[in-house]
């Protein structure tokens, strides 16, 4: 494999000349070290040093690397290393495998190793096919359910609809199954056959279907009474040029058409041979794509120019493409070649920009559970014969934007305070969900249709079927458009009592503000707080439309993109904008640094001294759990829980349900059932039944997880539980460590305290994803000085803590550099 990938990247690589062979050995590496959890790597100048997290280093690796070729020379050496220490290495590990994908990140990240689930998902994804009853499966509150019926194959032809909940699989019962346990017993060999029992409304029934070859459908296609046909497509595969020529003969067959709309908004690419054959369907002559490698150099077995040819079928109406910043790649072909070619205009939003090929190559032979392939990109492509890239992050800009201003209970979401770079025109559009104001709200999930129709119909009868028709007629609608949404917008904020009214004319000077933030609630993790930003107008004009907006340095924050809209402004005076904000659950205690900025109508936003933001996390409740099975009072085995509640608040609303990890042939015969409200110190039981096969071995490996009220999931916990009827006892470990929310710059000692009620199996730590320690258990308790460097900056000690029954916790402790840190945590004796 190793000689094989090299070859590869040396030969074809697009861009060969950003690969760094030194570093892609260190992500080699570390891509072992995430795979073996005894392993620590960390670079040691320009060589390897590869330590056992408990017992020091075992090999100090200096790479040798004079030229390109060594490098499948210092992958063996570093495989041998590795394998050659004196500590085990688990059976499910495939040192060859690691390395090569830790290679494969030294390259862009549209390149990367493929192996088991995942390549069987892209071979699924671009062949467009698969061997079962042709169906789309998903859970609804824990019920397997059918989500979606694919065309002509035996789900359909048996009689299976969408809603269905699926029972049983061949007389087994689904309870407790995971959706992908779910899939491998519906799936099988072609010919054989599956009985799935399905309840549809309040009626049972067993269905029979025959497993066949068939197409995942990706893409729709409906008639409006307009008689403008929408074409939406999911993703690009092998079967997608086939479902575009059955939706356009379906409306030649309907009459004509006034114009025709393609929704990519949300495909994220494919097959491109797939995309040029969908953009020739619509074009008589031209160069729809070219593909350049090194230097606009030929690539060997990919396609070098795709032209458009004459199929006499093309139809000629005109077109509007719908695009978002998920539409990529193969997308981005359709959506520009068309564009390029004058034969659509694109609204909606700038797409995703991806301008490279990837080709599939193999690096080891073999069945599904052994082969191995690796996507590399090896090309560019250029639309049209005037070679027009792609850019990479920048992408297609609409000829008409269209962008939603979100209001909900949370509060709004503006696109304009966003800044996007935009040279066409747009149109902003009230998207109210439910809290904004008393009742549902009004979702407008269809607005970019509805505008893309209104264009067409637009259209003059004596107007063509080219793009700059359809240009025109956009110029003529949009103001309309514009207006209506005006009008809309500022009624939606007057729904909160908001002056949304326009500024008559731009700021001559920047505007002169004080802007204080806060949070006006206890920051509670789980909790729903107010956030509020109150603006003086200290100049002598007026503030229209002014609103804050907030953003936070670590993503995925609950107040990271907040806008607070205020409105407007006189000179001299006040006012606060609020915004109500969920604090996630699961989040831990954090300090983070909040930026906020100003925008408002006529003048450039302005930037504003960051503020620090508090979210104090809420510990899961201690609980401990004790299985066994018995036999009920109709001599049914279950498994009886008894759940213990070893914190200091009490819990209601327990529920406990059983998941199967592996397919053992157990059948759940209920899905969850209640607990009883526990005290502190309380104990309640329930029990679940199951049937278990003649042929177990002595024990049986169950997951428990129980939720309790306001608190979602508090407990989940691998168990095996004795056939003998002997009851287990498991509890999570617990952590806690010294690492305050606040603190300054420089050097500092961490103190890891990790605990278990029976004994401990591993403890593994993080520094900002590195992961810096590994100790092996063998005790109750592990306690764990580290040094740690703090930057002014945010940091995540993450441990990991796993006992000898298999509990896994999980802990992040967070610190934000370059202030005086509080008191740090307390350590228990």
């Amino acid at each position: 494999m190793y000689d094989r990938a090299v070859d590869l990247i040396n030969e074809r690589y697009l861009k060969i000349d950003e690969f760094d062979a030194e570093n892609s050995l260190l992500l080699a590496a570390e891509a072992v070290e995430d795979a073996i959890p005894w392993l620590v790597v960390e670079p040691a100048g320009e060589d390897i040093s590869l330590r056992h997290g408990q017992r020091g280093e075992f090999a100090l690796f200096e790479p040798a690397l004079d030229e390109s070729e060594d490098l499948v020379i210092e992958l063996e050496r570093l495989e041998q290393t590795i394998r050659s220490s004196p500590y085990p290495i688990p059976d499910d590990v495939d040192l060859g495998v690691e390395l090569l994908r830790g290679v494969s990140r030294a390259l862009d990240r549209h390149s990367v190793v493929m192996y088991r689930g995942r390549l069987q998902r892209f071979d699924e994804r671009i062949k467009g096919r698969l061997t079962g009853v042709g169906s789309r499966i998903g859970m609804d509150d824990g019920i397997l359910t059918v989500r979606e019926i694919f065309p002509d194959g035996p789900a359909e032809k048996g009689g299976l609809k969408a809603g269905d909940a699926i029972l049983r699989i061949d007389g087994f019962s689904t309870v407790g199954l995971s959706t992908n346990q779910s899939v491998e017993r519906i799936r099988g060999p072609e010919g054989s056959t599956v009985v799935l029992s399905v309840l549809r409304g309040e009626q049972e029934m067993d269905l029979t279907f025959t497993r066949a070859v068939v197409r995942i459908p990706n893409v729709t296609w409906h008639r409006q009474p307009s008689g403008v046909g929408i074409i939406s497509i999911e993703t690009f595969s092998e079967q997608t040029n086939r479902g575009l020529r059955q939706a356009l003969s379906d409306f030649k067959e309907a009459g004509p058409l006034n114009g025709l709309i393609i929704d990519l908004r949300g495909n994220t690419g494919g097959s491109m041979i797939q995309a040029c054959r969908s953009v020739d369907l619509f074009l008589t002559e031209g160069t729809v794509l070219r593909t350049e490698g090194r230097n606009g150099a030929e690539v060997r077995n990919l396609l070098r120019r795709f032209p458009a040819r004459v199929d006499g079928d093309e139809p000629e109406v005109p077109m509007i493409i719908l695009v978002d910043d998920r539409s990529a790649s193969a997308s981005e072909i359709l959506a520009g070649a068309l564009m390029l070619q004058d034969r659509a205009v694109l609204i909606g939003e700038r797409t995703h920009g991806k301008g490279t090929v990837q080709m599939r190559h193999n690096l080891r032979p073999g069945d599904r559970e052994t082969r191995v392939e690796m996507k590399m990109t090896v090309a560019e492509y250029k639309l049209t014969a005037d070679r027009v890239s792609i850019q990479a992050g920048v992408g297609l800009e609409p000829d008409l934007w269209v962008l939603p201003a979100y209001f909900s209970r949370s509060g709004v979401w503006l696109p304009d305070a966003l800044e996007d770079r935009r040279n066409n025109p747009g149109v902003i559009y009230v998207d109210e969900r439910a809290g904004w104001r008393d009742g549902e709200g009004i979702s407008r999930d269809t607005y970019l249709e509805e505008v893309a129709e209104r264009v067409l119909t637009a259209m003059p009868a004596s107007a063509g079927w080219g793009r700059a028709d359809v240009l025109a007629a956009i110029e003529d609608v949009r103001p309309a458009l514009a207006r209506e949404e005006e009008a809309l917008i500022r009624k939606t904020f007057s729904f909160r009592g908001i002056d949304w009214q326009p500024a008559p004319a731009p700021l001559i000077a920047p505007p002169r503000v004080d802007v204080e933030v806060t949070v006006v609630d206890p920051p509670v993790a789980g909790e729903k707080v107010e956030v509020r930003a109150e603006i003086w107008n200290r100049g002598t004009a007026p503030l229209y439309r002014s609103r804050i907006q907030l953003t936070a340095d670590s993503g995925r924050l609950p107040w990271d993109n907040v806008t607070l809209p205020v409105g407007f402004i006189p000179p001299g005076a006040s006012a606060i904008g609020s915004v109500m904000v969920t604090l996630p659950t699961d989040s831990p205690t954090r300090v983070d640094a909040v930026t906020p900025r100003i925008y408002g109508d006529g003048f450039s936003s302005v930037a504003l001294q960051p503020v620090r933001l508090r979210i104090d996390g809420r510990e899961d409740p201690p609980l401990a759990a004790t299985a066994r099975i018995s036999r009920n009072s109709d001599g049914q085995r279950q498994v009886v829980l008894d759940v213990e509640n070893l914190g200091p608040e009490p819990l209601s609303g327990l529920r406990a349900r059983l998941a199967l990890p592996e397919d053992t042939g157990v059948e759940l015969l209920a899905r969850e059932a209640a607990l009883p409200d526990l005290a502190p110190g309380a104990k309640g039981q329930t029990a679940i039944t199951a049937v278990f096969p003649d042929k177990l071995p002595d024990t049986q490996a169950l997951e428990l997880r129980v939720n309790a009220e306001g608190r979602g999931e508090v407990l989940r916990l691998p168990v095996s539980v004795p056939l003998s009827g002997e009851p287990v006892r498991v509890e999570p470990p617990r952590v806690t460590a010294t690492l305050p929310v606040e603190a300054p710059v420089g050097p500092h000692d961490v103190t890891i305290m990790a605990t278990d009620d029976q004994g401990l199996e591993s403890v593994t730590v993080w520094w900002d994803n590195d992961k810096i320690a590994w100790r092996e258990g063998g005790a109750i308790r592990h306690r764990l000085q580290l040094p740690i460097t703090i930057e002014a900056d945010h940091h995540v000690l993450t441990v990991k803590v796993v006992d000898d029954q298999g509990a896994t916790t999980y802990a992040s402790f967070h610190v934000q550099g370059g202030v005086d840190g509080g008191a740090a945590d307390a350590l228990p004796e």
